[in-house]
């Protein structure tokens, strides 16, 4: 959970992932893996969805994004192609220590925007996989023009539309009129 001072620590991240990897012992030898990383894997089972953010240069294989079942995030801002989903990440209004707002960037917002609509999907249907998640977010996608160029990302009305019977989003057009 949050330290006292308001972060999260990786240490706390790291701690979680063991406690997974405790929820399910190796079959072979009654153990519990050896890797603390491996717990992501045992979180899916247990019907635990992982959003993770992507390092900024969009490194395909870093923690935690490149662990199996994670939704990896990126920026939509960001213009290096990945794998990875997309959400708005530059200079979005947040929290910060003292109760006051700033604006910040990452891949860490953008993540945080990826999580809501994994929660509104899931409130729809708790059954979904992240695969089957991960299918509709990326259908989900649509670009739209910014001061920065064009910007591809997840657009949570139309991943929404997927799940709802007859529902539909505005059309948008790549200029996003």
């Amino acid at each position: 959970g949050l330290e006292r001072d308001g972060f999260l620590y990786v240490s706390d991240v790291v701690a979680t992932f063991e406690e997974f990897d405790r929820l399910e012992t190796d079959e072979d030898d009654g153990k519990s893996g050896s890797d603390p990383i491996s717990g992501a894997g045992k979180a899916r089972p247990a019907g635990v969805i992982i959003v993770g953010a992507a390092p900024k240069d969009g490194i395909d294989n870093a923690f935690p994004s490149a662990l199996e079942g994670v939704l990896g995030v990126v920026e939509a801002e960001e213009s290096a192609q990945s794998q990875f989903l997309r959400a708005p990440g530059r200079d979005i209004v947040t929290l910060v220590p003292q109760g006051n707002y700033d604006f910040a960037s990452g891949s860490s917002l953008a993540t945080a925007q990826i999580s809501g609509v994994v929660a509104l999907l899931l409130q729809m249907n708790r059954r979904l996989t992240v695969d089957k998640l991960r299918e509709i977010l990326v259908k989900s996608t649509d670009q739209r023009q910014t001061a920065k160029g064009l910007v591809t990302s997840v657009n949570a009305c139309a991943a929404l539309s997927q799940l709802v019977p007859g529902a539909s989003c505005a059309a948008r057009t790549a200029t996003g009129t």
